[in-house]
């Protein structure tokens, strides 16, 4: 089976009633999951949460003896020690990206003849911010690791959506104004200059503007039109649509 649309639910902070809401609201929208993987910790949201587990990855050191062996035996997974070259989120992202490489029939990442066979995937992470702003920022730069793959990626908790856009690769993402996921739209630079930043459609517009890294000019836009579009030219940025 092609998977799409992957769901991980990792170790950090999750607003059980918000993610069960979100969920609802995301699939009243047409947007649903058809792979779901709970890394470590996660897995203890996920099923608070009630979402189908596919697979599950992690040391399991934090997590409730009866619920592992609710899922133990049931869902495929594998067990990692505590003390490993990778976070358990970075684990669950890449297994989530081969997983969508091989639904696609995809086989080498650098072929650009390959790139557009996921450019409808997405990988979705909640659970990935929280108290740990170690953990909270590592999981904002794996984010580059699911664009590179030409793979939509998303982090999302209770105020926030959190993207990334790169060129050369991904240079646009269009926000529509009732579905966006909060008020505001803000934009930071990742690079020390993030050239020909275009902004449409929003209360502050720009035009082809050179954004430097470490300044505060794109924080707290709001789109004014039906939808609003950000391109950029060089660079790599964030993209957030917050709310209160």
């Amino acid at each position: 089976m092609a998977v799409r649309n992957v769901l991980i639910i990792t170790g950090g902070s999750v607003d059980i009633e918000w993610a069960k809401g979100w969920l609802e609201r995301q699939k009243r929208a047409g947007i649903t999951y058809d792979y779901c993987i709970a890394a470590d910790s996660g897995l203890v949201s996920a099923d608070k949460i009630g979402v189908t587990v596919d697979y599950m990855l992690g040391d399991y050191d934090s997590v409730d003896e009866d619920v592992l062996a609710k899922y133990q035996g049931n869902v495929p997974g594998d067990r990692y020690p505590a003390e490993k070259d990778y976070t358990d989120t970075e684990l669950a992202i890449k297994t989530a990206l081969d997983k969508i490489k091989a639904g696609n029939g995809r086989n080498n990442p650098e072929d650009p003849g390959e790139q557009s066979a996921a450019l409808h995937a997405s990988v979705t992470v909640i659970g990935a911010t929280g108290t740990r702003l170690d953990h909270t920022l590592a999981n904002i730069g794996l984010l580059e690791q699911i664009e590179r793959e030409g793979v939509d990626g998303y982090i999302v908790d209770a105020h926030n959506m959190i993207r990334m856009l790169i060129m050369p690769g991904k240079d646009m993402v269009k926000i529509s104004s009732r579905g966006q996921f909060g008020g505001y739209v803000s934009c930071i630079a990742l690079t020390p200059v993030v050239h020909g930043l275009t902004m449409k459609g929003f209360k502050y517009p720009l035009d082809n503007h050179d954004l430097l890294q470490g300044v505060s000019l794109c924080v707290s836009n709001e789109i004014t039109d039906e939808e609003g579009e950000i391109s950029l030219k060089e660079g790599k940025m964030l993209v957030l649509e917050t709310q209160d």
